[in-house]
Formats: structure tokens, C-alpha cells, sequence
């Protein structure tokens, strides 16, 4: 597979104001202004808030994973001790509920978290 090899400079004339647009959109993207306009030609637009937007989507599922793993690790938990004594105890059914309360308020710090980066 060939590799990209950038062997070809463009030159161009804009105005002070889409200059300054460019400048500020390579700012709040971390990305160089040769960047910017390789990612329009490829992609045919840029759009700093939903490239931001594509940056999170692996930090939302890996949060969002987390406590359904937790749910997942209390469901064996219950499952073996139905399994093993026939009936779950008062005291194991408290602490799957006090851990599932728990999970639930991560999952709505987390779900206030993306609100919060989606009207910012």
C-alpha cells in the first residue's frame, strides 16, 4: 500500500478574516492550519464542534462500560448465591442495592457530563 507522501506545497490567497477563522478553528483543535485543510479535502468539511464531538464518543463508551460491567459482576454474585444456597439472604439483597444505587449515580453524573460538552 503506498504511503501519503506530501510532496505537493498549495498556495493561496485569503482574507484576514478567514485567516483568522482557520487560525481559530486549528487552535481549538490542536491542529496545524495544513491540517485543517487536509481534513476538508478528505472529509469535505470541518466542523470543530463535531470533530469534538467524534473525539468523545470512545471516552463515553468506555465511561458508559464500566458500570455495566459493575451490574454485570452483581448479577454472578446473586446468581451464585441463588444458585449455591437456594434463596439470597437479607443481607446480600441490601448490598446489591446499595451497589446498584451506586452504579446509578455514576451513570447520571455521566449522562449530566455529556449533556453538559453537548450544549457547551
Amino acid at each position: 500500500m503506498p504511503k501519503n507522501i506530501k510532496d505537493k506545497v498549495l498556495s493561496t490567497r485569503i482574507t484576514s478574516q478567514q485567516y483568522d477563522k482557520l487560525s481559530k478553528i486549528a487552535l481549538e483543535l490542536d491542529m496545524s492550519r495544513s491540517e485543517i485543510i487536509s481534513y476538508l479535502i478528505d472529509n469535505g468539511t470541518v466542523n470543530s464542534e463535531s470533530i469534538k464531538k467524534k473525539e468523545l464518543y470512545p471516552t463515553i463508551i468506555t465511561y458508559f462500560a464500566r458500570p455495566f460491567s459493575n451490574i454485570n459482576q452483581i448479577a454472578k454474585r446473586l446468581n451464585i448465591a441463588y444458585k449455591t444456597s437456594g434463596n439470597i439472604d437479607l443481607k446480600t439483597i441490601l448490598q446489591t442495592q446499595e451497589e446498584l444505587y451506586k452504579v446509578q449515580s455514576v451513570l447520571t453524573e455521566i449522562l449530566s457530563l455529556i449533556r453538559s460538552n453537548y450544549d457547551s
